[in-house]
């Protein structure tokens, strides 16, 4: 079982952002956000549940401050909402990681990536734990609303900017899109 590892993306806040509705209710969410956690704590203790979509703010046009804030507020609302659900705060805290956008305003991006891990660690302090579970996930995603058509070799360029920040940055792992993914299917040469 501990030799498993991977992640859902549960993130009914989320979903909430892009659909303008929960799954089911916002309780009901909670209630099989607390199921989950307790099955993946017996079953697969190395799994990240909840996974906080950042990057939605930024594509909603977040600048990279609000992108960092209302992502640690939605985690920092799933936290609480479990703790009054009666799930130990021990158990939630490693099964939270974070999905944010990497842009182009460099340095900022790497302060944005970097400045995650002490914050969290700040929020968790409140519930009592220690740093040691404040070791969070961090995925990052070049954005897509910077990419142009007319030009579409820049894109390549902004890409590489954007995933050289997140890995700098510190983030654990990255999603970078095709050069041309925005206009059109994906060639061999822009999947490369």
């Amino acid at each position: 079982k501990t030799k498993v590892k991977g992640s859902f993306n549960f993130d009914s806040f989320g979903y909430y952002l892009l659909n303008g509705e929960y799954y089911n209710s916002l309780d009901d969410n909670i209630n099989e956000l607390a199921c989950l956690i307790s099955l993946c704590k017996k079953e697969l203790p190395c799994f990240t549940v909840i996974q906080i979509n950042g990057q939605h703010f930024s594509a909603a046009g977040a600048d990279i401050l609000q992108e960092l804030a209302f992502s640690l507020a939605s985690a920092h609302d799933y936290f609480y909402r479990l703790t009054e659900k009666g799930i130990k705060a021990e158990d939630i805290a490693p099964r939270i990681g974070f999905t944010l956008s990497s842009g182009s305003a460099y340095f900022m991006e790497i302060a944005k990536f970097r400045a995650v891990k002490p914050l969290w660690a700040k929020i968790i302090e409140q519930y009592g734990l220690k740093n040691e579970l404040a070791t969070v996930k961090i995925h990052a995603v070049n954005n897509s609303w910077n990419k142009t058509i007319l030009s579409p070799f820049v894109n390549m360029l902004r890409t590489t900017t954007e995933a050289m920040a997140a890995a700098i940055g510190g983030c654990n792992s990255m999603t970078i899109s095709p050069f041309d993914f925005v206009y059109s299917e994906s060639s061999d040469f822009s999947n490369r």
